[in-house]
């Protein structure tokens, strides 16, 4: 299950680097992916849902790699914290700069569910 929900994710993030979110249907997105749509039901609410969850997903790997840097913030580093997370980011650069182009006011609340 967790293989079908990430080809999924993956799949709307190369989606979304061509076209606007409203653009891309279900099942292109499954399509793309190579599951069914029921697939996508299952896993996911909504495209939104699923961008939001790969955003969690990387951010979980990311720290699940780094474990003193997860928790910086608990010990009263605040600003290694944030430079923890904005390395985060350059990371993955190419995923935020595609979130941000194609649903901007959205970017805010998938960032800020992914860090908590």
């Amino acid at each position: 299950n967790e293989s079908v929900k990430e080809a999924i994710e993956m799949a709307l993030i190369k989606l979304l680097m061509k076209k606007d979110i409203n653009k891309i249907t279900i099942t292109e997105l499954t399509d793309t992916a190579g599951v069914g749509r029921s697939s996508f039901y299952r896993n996911f609410e909504s495209l939104e849902d699923a961008a939001v969850s790969y955003v969690n997903r990387i951010y979980r790997e990311y720290f699940r790699n780094n474990p003193v840097k997860s928790d910086a913030f608990k010990k009263g580093k605040f600003l290694f914290f944030l430079r923890e997370r904005y390395k985060f980011i350059k990371e993955h650069k190419d995923v935020f700069t595609v979130l941000h182009k194609r649903f901007i006011f959205s970017l805010f609340i998938f960032v800020n569910k992914a860090f908590r």
